[in-house]
């Protein structure tokens, strides 16, 4: 476990690579802490076809403790336009030829949304979105 206030936590920032044809096979993996530290499982973000554009990453406390990240699913019911694939039944993602870095119009940079559930210090209920 580890104090999400620690002094020793650093803030890392995800820069994929700007040429997404090189992004085949593509995952990521969120990670916070040192000596006590929380890690997400990998999340796919890439195939050979498409790119995966927007994921959610759930932060869970306890008692002000981060206790756990992953990665939140909302299923396929949205996925349409540019983002009309759906991966895994979990994920919406655009296909490569559709993306700006393969000559088309849609933007796929990552965009990655962080919500919060659990309690804090006080015990107190929390859950929301950033």
């Amino acid at each position: 476990m580890m104090d999400f206030a620690d002094a020793d936590d650093k803030n890392v920032v995800f820069s994929p690579c700007d040429d997404a044809k090189n992004l085949a096979g593509g995952f990521v993996v969120a990670f916070a802490g040192r000596k006590y530290a929380a890690r997400s499982v990998p999340q796919m973000i890439s195939d050979n076809d498409n790119t995966v554009t927007t994921l959610t990453l759930v932060l869970e406390f306890h008692e002000g403790t981060l206790q756990n990240l992953h990665w939140k699913s909302f299923g396929c019911d949205s996925c349409g336009g540019d983002a009309g694939v759906c991966l895994n039944n979990t994920v919406c993602a655009v296909p490569n030829t559709k993306c700006k870095n393969w000559g088309a119009s849609a933007d796929c940079n990552l965009s990655i949304q962080l919500t919060f559930s659990g309690t804090d210090e006080s015990r107190e209920g929390a859950e929301f979105m950033v």
